[in-house]
């Protein structure tokens, strides 16, 4: 190769190399720019590429504790006749030790507040039975546990006890009654209002009875669930219940 062509390809590499020092740099500037851009337009949500319904899709739906729960009393209401005796319980659902400890310190804590009337030795004195029951209406499952309480001491001659049925998955009281045998003052109207506390569902009294059969509502705030609460006084014993209800029952 002689010198004039060796000087030529010589200065032909220059000419290229001064070109992409001075353009290289604005190329490179902007292809930067435009994944800044890019990235931006993906981090705020404003890419087309992506589904506008994606983010309502994952919103959790509010629903309040009282309504949730309302499904479940208008299901035990309709079929806690049929309700079948089953052995295990669903994902979610407490076992019997757990059904029995979780009701017994529900009652003694709503005694505790002036709630109910006191229970000698509740409940170390008291024997125990429950079971578990389902009810089943289409793709629903309500499992539920009847527990019992029976003072050890009564041997079954005076009908005393308590009685009650809890959501297996929350453990709240869906229907609880009692029978003493002594007579018990109790003001009605301030029974309700402490259970409805202590089941974190305030409300309002919307009918009071204080005549020999007793009888107080309490409505729920912003839902159709609504707790009604009797009591009976009579010479030497006192019985109590306390169930959830729902408008559907209540307009019957």
């Amino acid at each position: 190769m002689n010198k004039a062509v060796k000087y030529t390809l010589m200065v032909l590499m220059a000419c290229i190399i001064i070109t992409l020092s001075v353009f290289m740099p604005g190329i490179m500037l902007s292809k930067s720019e435009e994944s800044i851009i890019n990235h931006s337009v993906v981090m705020s949500g404003e890419n087309n590429s992506v589904n506008p319904n994606t983010q309502n899709d994952l919103e959790p739906k509010a629903q309040s504790i009282a309504e949730s729960l309302a499904k479940k009393v208008a299901l035990y209401e309709k079929y806690s006749h049929e309700g079948a005796l089953v052995k295990e319980s669903t994902t979610g659902s407490m076992g019997m030790r757990e059904a029995i400890a979780t009701s017994t310190k529900q009652i003694s804590a709503i005694i505790d507040k002036k709630g109910l009337p006191n229970l000698s030795g509740f409940p170390e004195s008291y024997n125990v039975d429950a079971e578990l029951r389902e009810i089943k209406e289409n793709s629903t499952v309500l499992q539920y546990w009847n527990i019992n309480l029976s003072p050890k001491n009564d041997e079954g001659r005076n009908n005393k006890g308590i009685s009650l049925a809890i959501d297996a998955n929350t453990g709240v009281i869906l229907v609880f009654k009692f029978t003493i045998n002594e007579s018990s003052t109790i003001n009605i109207e301030d029974m309700a209002e402490t259970i409805a506390v202590h089941m974190n569902m305030p409300g309002r009294l919307v009918s009071l009875n204080k005549k020999q059969l007793q009888n107080a509502v309490w409505s729920f705030d912003n839902s159709s669930l609504s707790m009604n609460l009797q009591i009976n006084e009579q010479a030497g014993y006192t019985i109590f219940s306390m169930s959830l209800e729902t408008e559907s029952l209540q307009m019957k």
